[in-house]
């Protein structure tokens, strides 16, 4: 049987190559697979202006990680260290361009867990004190604290008042307030029931 219907042989891995220039207008004829045009200032825009992951970018244009790295290094692009959250995912932000979300949000959407504060900052609007969210987010309260103070760093000063702090919208410093409707205005997100945001399109 495997004389008259042999086992397909394995397809060979397409190697990808990426060329420094802009995509042309249309490929030319016989083009091998695998072959990308990618503008090397169009990286640097997207990956260090921007601050958009190498893996996002990768995914994008079609090509491995790893092939993209090397582009990168061999054009003089510095890449930051593996971990490092200074990059705005595609999961923090569905379907936005980082050039199109306003600051303060750009900037606090950068690293791990960035959607998850913004979730969390509005929902501790709802409890008489920073302490009682946690508990009923059912994380610590140091865990709460810590994602604050990434937040405020990001976006340059308080979010939220610390003591006495009243409940509800008063909670928020104005810098907290314009995140939460930035965060409800390009993401979607929905504020706590204390907190009245003034809902407008993006």
């Amino acid at each position: 049987m495997l004389r008259r219907q042999p086992l397909p042989r394995p397809r060979r891995p397409v190697r990808y190559t990426l060329i420094p220039t802009a995509a042309p207008a249309s490929p030319p004829p016989g083009q091998q697979p695998g072959v990308i045009y990618l503008d090397p200032a169009r990286l640097r825009e997207e990956y260090l202006t921007w601050r958009r992951s190498l893996n996002d970018i990768a995914a994008q244009i079609g090509c491995p990680l790893q092939t993209l790295n090397r582009f990168a290094r061999d054009h003089g692009i510095p890449v930051r260290p593996r971990g490092a959250q200074v990059a705005i995912t595609s999961r923090a932000a569905p379907g936005r361009h980082p050039r199109d979300l306003p600051e303060p949000l750009r900037h606090v959407l950068t690293g791990r867990n960035a959607r998850q504060s913004l979730h969390r900052l509005l929902a501790i609007t709802g409890y008489a004190s920073t302490h009682q969210a946690a508990r009923e987010l059912g994380i610590w309260p140091s865990t709460l604290y810590e994602q604050l103070a990434r937040m405020e760093h990001a976006c340059g000063g308080p979010v939220i008042r610390r003591s006495p702090r009243p409940k509800g919208p008063g909670a928020l410093t104005p810098l907290g307030q314009l995140l939460c409707q930035q965060a409800s205005d390009y993401l979607g997100l929905k504020a706590g029931p204390y907190v009245q945001l003034r809902l407008r399109p993006p």
